[in-house]
């Protein structure tokens, strides 16, 4: 059996597929690209997250970009240009992300059937992959085009490594070059096609054959490590790493996070779990011994389990950082053991090649056994009943919890509880509202952000999602300066004010002694007296003989009286 980027045999050709096959797999495929983008469908009507919002500042000129390489594809050459096709409408960056998932689908079910694996194999590999919801970040933001770019472009070059030639081989390396500056989750993909398969060559041999393929990574690694890019790049704790115990514990926090089908949001605390090993370990050693177990007849739960721990091992160091959208690349791997060792298992120790290597060529049993037949068929029909309800069972399971995600709002505010759609939908809602009240005017704006009582610490949220103004200049280009400030003070007398609710529901107030009027109405209406009371003496030092502002102050001290609400804000 030969399995392409597994291991080659050498000075021999692999086997090519039968005619056709590619077309009655194509519906097959099709369905299941189109599961995946349902289970994802929310991504169209997403919004830029705060990490989108940044890189429109660095293509606007806003901020500067950093001098590097790192990234360099998905990031700054990806971020121009999108942004000259697309502008600041969220809609079709968001398509790509969502389209680009589907593709990903489809390049693994093509790599699963390239790598010697069945039908089966490859289906199921790809429909658990597709409508996983663990991807919900990855989908739902453009920043994280990295993650299926990175995926796409690694699963090319470990196709092209396994062909004969060296001018694959070294098209392989520069493809794989290319996913690197995508993302260098990938870097230590290429280490798998040292594993030996059935007809492979010594391992010098193939160390020998694949090492042009870890040249990019070698020259990554070095290339991070230079004193300039880790000056510019590592410059707090943020990235900071160490390599103790702390990678099992990442390793189990991750594998849990992987094989979790309960909780809603299994990252709302990113932090390392001394925990999950209870349940990490057992998973780990389950795919382990299917590997072992199923070795003799195929290397692909193996190479699987391989992808899963290589494809997580660049993020397993680190100390602050621990995302959800780490595991795309890795899951791919997982899906991969759980779709070949279902397939090795139902046809059986014994028939496994069959299996997996749908296009070898095997003799009729003797006799032509009907029995054997009728067996072989009926196993057949099992492992597809079971394949098709897993992935149908995970479509419903993952669009119920994405659902659940997006539906639990915070307490006493109307925000999503879930802490990266709160900030994507408070970008939505300053953005999509300032923007409306200045559409075709050149406009200095100021937002009163109050920070004071119970809005404290929501107020940062305002803050960080918009990059203290810079988000709203990156989107709006008719906003020509944007100020945020606890209080207004004279200095923004020519600004337009704007009110910045802690909700994200921005209120324009204009300009003059009537906006600082309506903004101390807005204040007391949201229980935000202190503010109010020193936003009203800011305004009656600048506008003194306004009737209006003298009005409020008397709503003011009667709300001062009133006794406090029966329930306490957050």
């Amino acid at each position: 059996m030969v399995q392409p980027g597994l291991a080659v045999a050498p000075r021999r050709t692999p086997p090519v597929a039968p005619a056709g096959r590619a077309a009655r797999e194509l519906p097959l495929v099709l369905i299941l690209v189109a599961l995946s983008l349902w289970v994802y469908r929310s991504a169209l009507g997403a919004f830029f997250s705060p990490d989108d919002l940044i890189y429109l500042e660095r293509v606007r000129g806003i901020v500067p970009e950093p001098p590097t390489l790192w990234r360099f594809l998905s990031g700054p050459a990806y971020f121009r240009l999108a942004h000259a096709a697309f502008g600041a409408h969220a809609f079709p960056y968001l398509l790509v992300n969502w389209l680009l998932h589907g593709l990903c689908v489809a390049a693994l079910y093509a790599w699963v059937r390239g790598a010697g694996g069945g039908v089966l194999a490859a289906g199921l590999a790809a429909g658990l992959f597709g409508t996983s919801r663990l991807f919900l970040t990855v989908v739902l933001q453009v920043v994280t085009v990295a993650e299926p770019l990175s995926l796409l472009l690694a699963l090319a070059a470990l196709g092209m490594a396994a062909k004969p030639g060296a001018a694959w081989r070294l098209g392989a390396a520069l493809v794989f070059a290319a996913a690197l500056l995508c993302k260098e989750t990938v870097m230590l993909l290429p280490l798998l096609l040292l594993l030996p398969g059935p007809e492979a060559a010594p391992l010098s041999a193939r160390a020998s054959r694949y090492a042009v393929l870890m040249a990019p990574t070698v020259l990554l690694l070095a290339y991070l490590s230079s004193p300039v890019v880790q000056a510019g790049l590592f410059v707090n704790d943020i990235y900071a790493r160490a390599y103790g115990v702390n990678l099992f514990h990442n390793l189990m926090t991750m594998t849990g996070w992987a094989t979790d089908f309960r909780t809603p949001i299994p990252d709302l605390y990113s932090t390392l779990s001394t925990a999950a090993w209870r349940t990490g370990l057992w998973v780990t050693l389950g795919f382990a011994a299917l590997a072992v177990v199923a070795w003799r007849a195929t290397r692909l739960p193996a190479f699987g389990l391989g992808w899963w721990l290589l494809a997580l091992a660049p993020v397993l160091p680190l100390l602050r950082q621990r995302y959800l959208h780490y595991l795309y690349v890795p899951v791919a791997g997982l899906t991969l053991a759980v779709g070949a060792g279902w397939e090795w298992a139902v046809a059986g120790a014994r028939a496994a090649g069959a299996a997996v290597e749908p296009t070898a060529k095997r003799a009729a049993p003797a006799g032509g056994s009907r029995a054997t037949a009728g067996r072989s068929g009926a196993r057949a029909v099992f492992g597809w009943a079971v394949a098709v309800a897993a992935i149908l069972g995970q479509v419903v399971v993952s669009d119920a919890l994405i659902h659940e995600r997006a539906a639990k709002r915070l307490p006493t505010v109307d925000l999503p509880y879930d802490p990266f759609l709160r900030k994507q939908e408070t970008a939505r809602r300053v953005i999509t509202r300032v923007g409306a009240a200045t559409a075709g005017r050149r406009v200095s704006a100021v937002l009163v952000v109050p920070e004071q009582g119970w809005t404290a610490g929501l107020a940062q949220i305002l803050h960080s999602v918009l990059g203290e103004g810079r988000a709203l200049r990156a989107v709006l280009p008719n906003l020509d300066s944007v100020a945020l400030v606890p209080r207004w003070s004279t200095a923004y007398r020519d600004f337009e004010l704007f009110y910045g609710r802690v909700d994200g529901n921005v209120v324009d107030l204009g300009r003059g002694p009537d906006a600082h009027r309506r903004l101390v109405e807005a204040l007391i209406a949201d229980d935000c007296l202190p503010d109010a009371g020193q936003e009203l003496a800011t305004a009656l030092a600048a506008y003194p003989d306004d009737p209006g502002l003298a009005a409020v102050r008397d709503r003011l001290a009667a709300a001062a009286r009133r006794p406090p609400p029966a329930a306490t804000r957050p």
